[in-house]
């Protein structure tokens, strides 16, 4: 039976286990190379698209009413802790057509909606992002269906939002986010004392562009219904 020599013994060949035993700093970098890490990557935001990070991961957002032109928006990018995103909606002054901006607390123009009178679609983009495309909004003359796109024209929607109930006849109303020519609810909007709290369900994709068309399209029936 042979044995490995101390560190500090010369080279021997009469130890020939000298050969074959395996040194204690390479058995720890192999095990350090198979840990798991404990932190898990997050879904990537558009490179188009600064400053939509905490929107793409968001749970929830809250739509306020402050006056007939004017809102606050609350994103919440965590189940968990209460610090938003918050943005002030204001409806600009147009002669034809429709013209909202949400502002950061921080003066950013981060968001735009707009529409002219005889226009099909909302069209949403961010000024900030040199007016990237972000999509656009489809509603129905009784602003009940709400269509959301990718994209400004062409392509079929990909979420659909449908209101039952109506505020006219004291009907509770219901609000969901279903993909689109499905049954799948992936989002809700509940009413509170102020406005509208918006729910993206687990299944809601990941997707910053998805997420603010749909706050968007929460915000217009605010404004709309």
């Amino acid at each position: 039976m042979s044995y490995a020599p101390p560190a500090s013994a010369p080279n021997n060949p009469d130890y020939p286990a000298q050969v074959h035993q395996p040194l204690i700093h390479q058995q720890y970098s192999t095990m350090t190379n198979v840990l798991p890490t404990m932190t898990q990557a997050r879904p990537s935001c558009d490179p188009n698209l600064q400053h939509f990070d905490q929107l793409l991961v968001a749970p929830t957002c809250t739509v306020a009413i402050n006056d007939e032109n004017t809102f606050d928006i609350k994103v919440f990018a965590d189940a968990h802790f209460a610090a938003p995103l918050e943005f002030t909606a204001k409806q600009n002054d147009r002669l034809i057509g429709i013209s909202v901006t949400l502002t950061t607390k921080t003066g950013i123009d981060l968001i735009k909606i707009q529409r002219n009178t005889f226009g099909g679609r909302y069209l949403v983009k961010s000024p900030h992002n040199n007016n990237f495309q972000i999509g656009s909004i489809e509603t129905n003359y009784m602003k009940n269906e709400f269509k959301l796109f990718n994209s400004w024209e062409g392509v079929a929607p990909v979420i659909t939002m449908k209101v039952s109930g109506s505020k006219y006849f004291c009907m509770v109303r219901r609000i969901g986010f279903f993909k689109a020519d499905t049954d799948v609810k992936i989002g809700s909007m509940e009413e509170d004392a102020r406005g509208w709290r918006l729910q993206f369900h687990r299944d809601f994709e990941q997707d910053a562009k998805l997420k603010t068309i749909a706050m968007c399209s929460s915000l217009l029936y605010t404004m709309l219904g």
